[in-house]
């Protein structure tokens, strides 16, 4: 029987080779597709964990009790001749500065930092507690606080500076501290702040008072909130503390002024570098709801002045730390891509000089060197459609479990989210980049190893047979 090449029916006998060579090398073949299947699942799974960690980073970070809470400050820069050192002051802005940048706080409550009179000292009975960390905010009024980050107790229905609130993370280390439920326990607290006013008079020229704090306060609830760097947080009223300090006299400044002044007035009319300003203001944000825009509000404040949220430095700070792993994964990526196209060429110029009899017999016949190319061609193109079919499958089903994992140990949602229907704001990019890619590395795995192969004598071929 005659062998005919012609374009008609080429493809017929090229595609029964394939085939019959496709089964003959299965086991081979099985390796190219688990080779590739990693190389494919790898990157459907990092770049999903790129595309899905900023979101659910993004959206986990809102859930911390004070995230409406930032500080704004003024830094002054200060070269040292002669160095490349500069030093730098922390200052609170004066009433001038202040008013030149309310139309770009116009969302938040702008307050004296009360910081200074607040450092308390915690123990019950006679136990001291140790790393309690106080933050305030602003009211538990319902507009300035997330309600939906309550686990157990209640939130305050009004100001009051006897009751507070702590983070999980505070009950877990009071729990294990004092050996029993944290909700209801009464906590002692002491604060004692020594505030220097100078007179510039010889015979007084500093007069000395004493805001001191000597009080019990009542865990009546525990939120569950971002745990990232988090402390053991006790949260308190600001508006009820302010009210406390604008009702508490300073007894010897008063006396000297001939008038009563308020230990809130203290930290109102002291001057921008006096340490009772804490060297800055409160900035509360009033609508919690609005806390998405945060940070837009934090990069619209141009030098010198500085607005700082520790709730944004650490969804910052873990989100380079996940652009550091990403970085590290694109980085295997690239190695197992290059490593299955390595290996899926090997097996190529393997096969091809296995069949080098076969192929000498049909160039014979005339069959042209393409034709014996897109044998092998076609089989690594049926290797990689499966490879592509088990991935697609296999993928969504590890993202789910990783997710799953990932959720039960850190709280974060969707970590790994990948982007078939939509990718860099383009429907289905992501699939057709896939289909691209896999199709590829087929490709070249075939054609650079044939390329460079010896071309096949007939002759020599056969006469050795």
């Amino acid at each position: 029987m005659k062998l005919s090449f012609k374009s008609g029916n080429k493809y017929s006998w090229t595609l029964h080779l394939m085939k019959s060579n496709f089964k003959r090398r299965f086991k081979r073949n099985v390796i190219s597709m688990i080779g590739l299947i990693i190389g494919l699942v790898s990157s459907m799974l990092i770049i999903g964990f790129s595309y899905g960690s900023k979101a659910s980073i993004n959206e986990r970070s809102f859930h911390q009790f004070n995230y409406g809470v930032a500080t704004l400050y003024k830094e002054t820069k200060q070269n040292i001749p002669g160095s490349k050192m500069s030093l730098v002051q922390m200052t609170r802005l004066n009433n001038d500065e202040l008013y030149s940048i309310r139309n770009t706080l116009t969302d938040f409550e702008i307050e004296p930092n009360t910081d200074a009179l607040f450092a308390p000292l915690v123990s019950v009975g006679e136990r001291k507690l140790e790393d309690l960390v106080f933050q305030p905010i602003y009211s538990f009024k319902n507009s300035y606080i997330d309600r939906s980050l309550l686990l157990s107790g209640e939130l305050p229905l009004m100001d009051d500076d006897g009751l507070v609130v702590i983070n999980k993370t505070a009950y877990d280390h009071l729990k294990k501290k004092l050996g029993g439920e944290p909700l209801g326990t009464k906590l002692h607290i002491h604060s004692d702040y020594e505030f220097h006013y100078y007179t510039n008079e010889s015979n007084s020229p500093v007069i000395i008072d004493f805001f001191i704090i000597d009080k019990t306060i009542e865990i009546v609830g525990v939120v569950d909130e971002f745990n990232f760097l988090s402390s053991p947080t006790i949260y308190y009223s600001y508006l009820a503390f302010k009210d406390l300090i604008q009702n508490t006299i300073a007894v010897n400044l008063s006396s000297y002024l001939a008038k009563a002044i308020s230990w809130y007035d203290c930290i109102e009319n002291a001057e921008e570098s006096n340490p009772i300003t804490s060297y800055s203001q409160r900035l509360f944000l009033k609508n919690i709801n609005h806390q998405e825009s945060l940070k837009d509000y934090i990069e619209n404040i141009k030098e010198p002045f500085k607005v700082d949220s520790s709730s944004i430095l650490v969804a910052d700070t873990l989100l380079e730390l996940m652009n550091a792993a990403t970085i590290g994964m694109e980085l295997f990526l690239l190695i197992a891509l290059i490593g299955t196209a390595l290996i899926m060429g090997i097996i190529s110029f393997s096969s091809y000089s296995e069949d080098k009899k076969t192929s000498a017999i049909l160039t014979s016949l005339g069959a042209s060197k393409g034709d014996i190319f897109s044998i092998y061609l076609y089989e690594n193109l049926l290797l990689g459609t499966c490879s592509l079919i088990i991935s697609l499958i296999l993928s969504p089903l590890l993202s789910l479990l990783i997710n799953t994992i990932v959720f039960k140990i850190t709280s974060f949602k969707g970590i790994v989210q990948i982007p078939m229907l939509r990718f860099m704001n383009r429907p289905l990019l992501f699939p057709v980049m896939l289909v691209v890619l896999t199709f590829g590395v087929c490709i070249l795995s075939t054609y650079i190893p044939l390329f460079f192969s010896k071309k096949i004598s007939p002759r020599e071929e056969l006469a050795e047979e």
